[in-house]
């Protein structure tokens, strides 16, 4: 079964430790006030939104991995975990791009603008700065600001294959030194052609607004997709397993954290 539960924000004790569904770690000085859907038996949750505005959930499917029976986190003790350690802070960056900047070099530099301009507000903690645009013949399409600008950015996508790219850039506090780290991701996506009522449809859905590209793949947009090839969580918006993989590779992830999980 499962129910909703609330969390407080609080403070802990320095060096205090947390108990998760099956071990136990470290626990930080403040965690956030979190809303989340859990099982009724487990420490972790499904899905949850926290007071700064992060929402996070996750999604089983099958697999032929065989299962890990030493005692580790959970996915789900991980998600309700970043849900209590982990804040969302807009900052106000100007994502024009400069005159013949290419797609990934945009992404690249708007990421780690973006990380740098938070940093200033959390200097000694771990930032992660992400952008996504969409690129077709050479034109980046970004956010519409309209529905004029959707419907002209479906109408451009429709019957094609366009790119979808993602810059993250992670950067953090080692012995008192920034260090830093980056990667641009590129998917391609094939869109069905699509009709004067089905545009229509989609922009009166306003699933448009805040997507680059004009559209949400994981949403009713799917239905407009003949393919896909790359990795399908870039055009989400952040391709996880390559960001977990680059964060093992820097020693970033606690030890418990599942093997199979970062590649």
């Amino acid at each position: 079964g499962q129910h909703i539960a609330y969390f407080p924000a609080a403070k802990h004790p320095a060096g205090s430790s947390l108990k998760c569904t099956y071990i136990e770690i470290p626990q930080v000085e403040h965690t956030h006030a979190v809303l989340l859907s859990k099982p009724f038996w487990m420490w972790g949750a499904e899905m949850g939104v926290n007071e700064h505005g992060l929402v996070i959930g996750n999604e089983a499917i099958f697999s032929k991995i065989p299962a890990n029976k030493k005692p580790a986190l959970l996915g789900m003790d991980m998600l309700r975990a970043a849900g209590l350690r982990h804040r969302v802070h807009p900052v106000p960056i100007d994502e024009t791009p400069f005159p013949g900047e290419d797609g990934a070099s945009l992404v690249s530099r708007l990421s780690q603008a973006k990380a740098d301009a938070a940093g200033v507000f959390y200097p000694d903690q771990m930032i992660l700065g992400a952008d996504t645009i969409v690129v077709e013949s050479g034109s980046i399409l970004g956010k519409p600001a309209h529905e004029g600008a959707a419907r002209q950015m479906l109408t451009l996508l429709s019957g094609k294959k366009h790119q979808v790219m993602t810059g993250y850039h992670v950067r953090y506090m080692n012995s008192g030194k920034i260090h830093r780290f980056s990667r641009v991701v590129k998917t391609e996506v094939e869109v069905k052609t699509l009709s004067e009522f089905e545009i229509d449809a989609y922009v009166r859905s306003q699933e448009w607004r805040g997507k680059a590209g004009g559209y949400a793949i994981q949403g009713k947009f799917s239905c407009f997709v003949r393919s896909v090839f790359g990795n399908y969580e870039n055009v989400v918006g952040l391709p996880m397993c390559l960001l977990l993989e680059d964060l093992g590779k820097e020693g970033l992830l606690p030890k418990e954290f599942p093997s199979w999980s970062v590649g």
